[in-house]
């Protein structure tokens, strides 16, 4: 059984890594470390198999010796493939890179003591393991290690607006399968099976979250958005946003803090709208908003005494003040946003009376985002003479700057 895993494995790995060599949406880097995790898994199946085969023949001293070390490398790969793993898949948090150092060293020193002290686990001369009295410290840092993961998945998870929630799901529940047979049968085969079934599921995960975010502003990228309105049945408000003379950045501080510009315009959005919406960046400086079900009668409900086009407007106002905050230290944010928003009631709810009798409803959604956008270019043009004079401020600000 124990030469099947191995076989199974090796098959396995040898078809991701060839699906990873044609993959585009990740960087040679990110394939470096995917493949290093590839490698690390096969090394543990193949210290798994040669467990097995040691225990064939169990007659001498030496083969106990053999078994308590190729156990212990074992058992030292479990919690660094897990802490490594999880440094791959979010590399944005420097505290958790150092915990999950600090998990692996430890583990690594107190598996080399046990090797003389036998606290954690020992081998007899009857093929037999047994758990020492610290066997769950061990056992502990597995855990933690796993956490750390499931955390990093979790940032992984809220950066794509919690859109694939399943899928978080179905790696946390194989995560704790894989943490009771660690508990159970540490040296058993599928212990590496388990985890090499996590690990082809986050590699899944990750790509498919990559397809799915823009790369500048980490938001949810045109395709999704395209995607989401075709299957759109429920109540919802679209909002479209665009960001006012963006031109005017691009030519007078250059494309780089264009793209500063795109992403604290797109973290005002998400500060603003994230509890209630999906936010997208469309193209080029456009987001569209997309309300989530329920989220009107929530937000009618919890403010009765104000009609919905009171309750949008008090969000765009949240959306100014946060943008007004963030120009305080990026100054040309002052351009802000123009914003409009449309109601899409479908047909099947078309006698839907939560809202305001006055909001006008439209029973497509693209009825619904052409009257946002119209509304937005109506702010826009508004707001015109506003513009100008931001911009001559902006103007002597980099002219001052030129000749300090």
């Amino acid at each position: 059984m124990n030469l099947f895993f191995l076989i199974l494995t090796i098959c396995s790995m040898f078809f991701l890594l060839i699906s990873m060599k044609e993959n585009d949406m990740i960087n040679d880097v990110l394939r470096r470390k995917f493949s290093f995790v590839c490698l690390m898994i096969i090394i543990g199946q193949s210290i798994d198999f040669l467990i097995w085969r040691v225990n064939l023949d169990f007659q001498s001293k030496s083969n106990v010796i053999i078994q308590e070390i190729l156990a212990t490398i074992d058992l030292c790969i479990i919690p660094f493939v897990i802490c490594y793993l999880a440094h791959v898949i979010y590399n944005n948090n420097k505290i958790i890179r150092l915990i999950s150092k600090i998990i692996c060293a430890t583990n690594i020193a107190l598996m080399v003591m046990n090797l003389f002290f036998h606290f954690i686990f020992s081998v007899d001369k009857g093929e037999q393991y047994f758990r020492a009295k610290y066997w769950n410290v061990y056992f502990y840092m597995c855990i933690l290690g796993f956490i750390f993961l499931l955390y990093q998945l979790h940032c992984l998870t809220r950066i794509n607006q919690n859109k694939s929630i399943g899928s978080f799901l179905t790696i946390a529940i194989a995560s704790a399968i894989e943490i009771i047979y660690i508990f159970s049968t540490p040296f058993s085969g599928v212990v590496w099976i388990v985890i090499f079934a996590i690990f082809d599921m986050i590699y899944v995960y990750y790509v498919n979250s990559e397809l799915s975010i823009d790369g500048v502003t980490l938001l949810l990228n045109a395709k999704n958005f395209r995607n989401r309105i075709k299957t759109i049945n429920f109540n919802t408000v679209v909002i479209f946003a665009d960001c006012n003379n963006f031109k005017f950045i691009n030519d007078h501080y250059g494309h780089i803090e264009g793209d500063i510009a795109l992403k604290e315009y797109a973290n005002a959005l998400l500060t603003v709208f994230r509890k209630y919406a999906w936010v997208y960046r469309r193209s080029g400086d456009e987001f569209v908003v997309i309300f989530k079900p329920n989220i009107i009668d929530l937000l009618i409900s919890s403010n009765e005494k104000k009609d919905f086009n009171s309750i949008m407007t008090e969000l765009f106002k949240q959306l100014d003040s946060n943008i007004e905050k963030r120009a305080q230290k990026v100054h040309y944010l002052k351009l802000g946003l123009s914003c409009g928003y449309g109601i899409y009631i479908p047909y099947a709810n078309s006698n839907f009376n939560s809202m305001d009798s006055t909001s006008t409803k439209f029973l497509t959604v693209d009825e619904a985002i052409c009257n946002a956008e119209s509304y937005a270019y109506r702010q826009k043009r508004m707001n015109a003479s506003k513009f100008e004079k931001i911009e001559k401020q902006l103007l002597q600000e980099i002219s001052n700057q030129y000749y300090v």
